[in-house]
This record gives C-alpha cells, sequence and structure tokens, in this order.
C-alpha cells in the first residue's frame, strides 16, 4: 500500500478530531457504532488508515457533533470528551468544543 497520496474532499463533509479523558475507546470503536462515521479513507481504490482520534462524515457539522457523540456514547465508554473540532471541507466552517 503506498504510504502518501494527495486526496479531494469530494466525499467527505466533514473531518472530526477530538481528545478524550481516560480513553478507554478506540476510533474504531467509535465508527463501529455509527455508519456515518468512518475512520479510513479510499483513494484510486486503496484505503488509508486516519490519524488516531480522526474519523470522516459526510454529514453537516451539527449532525456530526451529534452523531459523534451519540456514537461514543454507544461504546459503553467512561471516557469524558475533553475537545472536539470538527471541520466543514465543503463550506470552509466548523466547530470547537473544550471542556
Amino acid at each position: 500500500m503506498p504510504k502518501t497520496t494527495n486526496i479531494s474532499f469530494e466525499n467527505t463533509r466533514c473531518v472530526i478530531t477530538y481528545d478524550l479523558e481516560n480513553n478507554d475507546v478506540s476510533t474504531e470503536d467509535i465508527a463501529g457504532e455509527s455508519h456515518y462515521l468512518n475512520c479510513t479513507t479510499a483513494v484510486n481504490n486503496t484505503s488509508y488508515d486516519l490519524p488516531y482520534t480522526t474519523l470522516r462524515s459526510d454529514l453537516d457539522v451539527e449532525k456530526a457533533k451529534d452523531e459523534f457523540k451519540r456514537a461514543l456514547r454507544a461504546t459503553g465508554s467512561r471516557s469524558n470528551l475533553k475537545r472536539l473540532f470538527i471541520v466543514d471541507a465543503q463550506k470552509n466552517s466548523g466547530y470547537i468544543e473544550n471542556n
């Protein structure tokens, strides 16, 4: 598998990054609770893993925020959300939360 490539955001609306306190859940676990959240991206039929604590979604910012929080709760994690940063790649806007 290639190590690097350039990507476009044609299949991604939002990029979600986060920090958890007492992290007891993986990004894969969170993505596994929602078909709206993904921890990989594909370019020319090649799959690339996103960095740990990074997800992508085709939802708008508000729905992505709600879906991320719902999926985190659904994992049964006891971790508290410290920071959440969501960038809307199509609208050049975003959301940030510090707890």
